[in-house]
């Protein structure tokens, strides 16, 4: 499995342990970590020019949500 699905599959096994009701050790934790670095090493790149379309977009939105609060 290659690409947009493989990393969505990681996300969501990461998202499945951070959100486990599970009462987590340190080395759970570390193990967490490790794996967002990992996925985060790994992620499919956002192409330049569809970030450079949103980009604005988005900085926009986060400062408005921020005005608000």
């Amino acid at each position: 499995m290659v690409g947009i699905n493989a990393d969505l599959k990681r996300m969501e096994t990461i998202e499945r342990s951070v959100y486990s009701t599970e009462i987590k050790t340190m080395e759970d934790l570390a193990f967490i970590q490790k794996d967002i670095f990992e996925n985060r090493k790994v992620v499919t790149k956002i192409p330049d020019w569809f970030y450079k379309i949103f980009k604005n977009n988005d900085e926009d939105r986060e400062r408005r949500t921020l005005e608000l609060n």
